[in-house]
């Protein structure tokens, strides 16, 4: 899985992994040995810092600061706030901390032998934690007559605005097209309470679930590679995704707009020259995908381009506008009666 990590001044980045370097993104990170810790992968992704509340002012009248009732969340080596969301004095930072995120991921992982720790990292400065591990190790998942590795998403965030989540995400070897398993399946993604007490059983159950998840993802998606969609129909999906209305003529279209239709046509040529079948929904679906991962811009994002990118396409808008294209394409095929049986 070709990660998106935050380098720093010092020329090192955020992320330790297992494995081979040259699946890293520009080879940064530390690596990762067998007999790691948790306090050892801490320090190796960056991630040996703490986290507080400190109280929130503002500013009144003539440029007097008063004191309020709220909280910004902030790294206790730097002093840098984390968002600029504030929270409440209920918000408790206790099992949290960076450290304690990677120790419970660590024992996460461990309680299903199907899933091998793969790698962790921050991003934002540390206001996103995450770490993946991957299922089956060794093995690739055949979608769509493509093949595809599986692995266990987690994240985290210190903005009150989400809890811990653990989803299964599906990678399309070929070019690391990012989908995840939950858009065929809701099974296939976990949340978890902030401040969650680790539970061996449910942590099981949970798993257990996750893996259920991706069979479901996987019928879903020979579904959709099987499903031969009408060229009309492959016009609109690329339309109706970047907001284009269906009818409307070029000229009368922003040139922005017309960018991204072109970008995502590309995208989809791209992925039928490898292998994807033509005029097929799962081939919308890796244009699509592959535009997300790779191409879409990340204007007025900030930052580096490519990890402001690799944010959106796991956990912003990136994401929601995958979770909208599988689903209008699986109505398509609902429409048509070729929806998959699933459990």
């Amino acid at each position: 899985m070709g990660y998106i990590v935050e380098q720093y001044a010092d020329g090192r980045a955020g992320l330790v992994f297992a494995g081979n370097r040259n699946a890293i993104w520009h080879r940064l990170g530390e690596q990762a040995l067998p007999d790691d810790n948790a306090t050892t992968l801490a320090k190796k992704a960056r991630m040996d810092f703490t986290v507080a509340k400190g109280r929130a002012f503002a500013r009144v009248g003539g440029g007097e600061l008063r004191e309020t009732d709220r909280y910004f969340v902030y790294r206790e080596d730097t002093g840098d706030v984390l968002s600029p969301v504030v929270v409440s004095d209920q918000y408790s930072l206790h099992g949290i901390q960076p450290i304690e995120v990677i120790d419970f991921n660590m024992r996460y992982v461990a309680t299903d032998p199907r899933f091998t720790f793969s790698a962790a990292g921050m991003l934002d400065n540390g206001a996103r934690l995450w770490a993946t591990a991957q299922f089956k190790a060794g093995e690739t998942l055949k979608v769509g007559g493509e093949n595809h590795l599986a692995y266990l998403l987690m994240s985290t965030t210190y903005d009150a605005s989400a809890p811990t989540t653990a989803s299964l995400a599906v990678i399309r070897a070929i070019c690391d097209n990012t989908l995840a398993a939950a858009l065929g399946d809701g099974r296939a993604m976990i949340k978890i309470r902030h401040n969650s007490k680790f539970n061996a059983e449910t942590v099981a159950k949970d798993l257990a679930s996750v893996a259920q998840g991706i069979e479901t993802f996987k019928a879903v998606g020979d579904a959709m590679a099987a499903f031969e969609m009408t060229r009309e129909q492959v016009s609109h999906f690329f339309r109706d995704m970047v907001g284009v209305p269906r009818e409307a003529k070029i000229e009368e279209v922003s040139a922005r707009k017309v960018n991204q239709v072109y970008a995502l046509q590309d995208a989809y040529k791209r992925s039928v020259a490898e292998g994807a079948p033509k005029l097929s929904a799962w081939a919308c679906l890796q244009g699509l995908t592959r535009y997300i991962d790779h191409d879409r811009s990340t204007r007025n994002a900030g930052g580096n381009e490519s990890t402001k990118r690799f944010q959106s396409a796991q956990f912003g808008s990136g994401a929601a506008l995958k979770s909208q294209g599988m689903a209008t394409l699986q109505a398509i095929l609902a429409n048509a009666g070729k929806a998959p049986v699933t459990a």
